[in-house]
């Protein structure tokens, strides 16, 4: 014996689950359910348009019967599977001509609604349905138009739109997180760039100072004149001179003046003692301060001023 077919409002653990929590949602969000539009069933036929998304239709007993059956249980599966089990002894048509639709408990000790609506019944409730664009069709006996069961087909969507708002949601979820985590991993490469670099200018700023100090310490130097200057630099500055002058030439006298030094002396070339002086000291400017004057006994007499940078 064939037995009847059973249109569950959610199909499975899962379903369960995404049912309980798409509940708990639109309450903590204040969602107001919406009514449906309530028509019997020859007014239901005879519509051409409906603007209403949602409808129910009051079936009369020639086309539905209404029981009710205690099946308390320990679960959810548990309350299915003893309603199938007993769903041949409590129909009181033929299986093969009815469509059994069940009303999901609130909790487990409660009885469950069982609305049997002929299957040449239903068919004509999907076409119809289908040609008005009917989003969600709840089906109800005239004897108790209180208690709405979800059509088949209503529940099959239902179930679908749970499953795939939870793999949009998943989907989202997991998107978030890789976004995040690709944000920290980039956050951390940007900030070990910023502190490799934080590091590089910190030692170029070390080295530039260092290199100022180094720098401000040869200026001082170099800018100090023979004035300024130690007994021991005065000392070595002369022993330059001297050490560029040909050893043919012969000092009589030597002043220093600030920048300047005066070199009086006498040699048997005035010029090529110029031109040695010139050719080691070619930062400074050398030239004769007075005419070179030719001695009796072949030699020059020679005054000879070198302005400029110390060696």
């Amino acid at each position: 014996m064939k037995s009847v077919q059973i249109s569950w409002p959610v199909r499975g653990r899962l379903d369960n689950f995404l049912s309980i929590m798409g509940e708990r949602l639109k309450a903590a969000s204040l969602q107001r359910p919406t009514a449906p539009s309530i028509y019997d069933l020859e007014a239901f036929e005879s519509l051409v348009q409906l603007s209403a998304p949602d409808v129910c239709v009051t079936l009369p007993p020639s086309s539905a019967f209404l029981q009710s059956f205690n099946g308390r249980s320990r679960s959810y599966s548990e309350l299915r599977q003893i309603t199938h089990n007993e769903l041949g002894r409590l129909s009181p048509l033929q299986p093969e001509s009815c469509i059994c639709i069940a009303n999901a408990p609130k909790s487990n000790s409660v009885s469950i609604d069982l609305l049997h609506v002929r299957r040449q019944t239903m068919e004509r409730l999907r076409e119809k349905a289908d040609t008005l664009g009917i989003h969600h069709l709840f089906l109800a006996s005239d004897t108790a138009p209180g208690r709405l069961f979800e059509a088949p087909e209503t529940s099959r969507l239902k179930s679908r739109d749970r499953l795939l708002f939870a793999c949009a949601s998943m989907a989202l979820l997991l998107s978030s997180v890789f976004v995040l985590s690709n944000m920290e991993s980039h956050l951390e490469s940007v900030l070990m760039k910023n502190q490799a670099r934080e590091a590089s200018l910190r030692q170029d700023l070390l080295e530039r100072r260092s290199a100022e100090r180094e720098t401000g310490t040869l200026g001082e130097l170099a800018q100090r004149t023979p004035e300024k200057l130690t007994a021991g630099a005065r000392l070595s500055q002369l022993s330059n001179y001297a050490a560029a002058t040909p050893p043919t030439a012969i000092w009589t006298s030597m002043k220093l003046d600030g920048r300047q030094a005066r070199i009086s002396g006498v040699g048997p070339e005035a010029a090529s003692i110029l031109s040695a002086l010139a050719e080691r000291f070619p930062d400074s400017q050398i030239r004769f301060a007075e005419s070179v004057s030719d001695m009796s006994d072949g030699r020059q007499s020679f005054v000879i001023e070198i302005s400029g940078p110390d060696e």
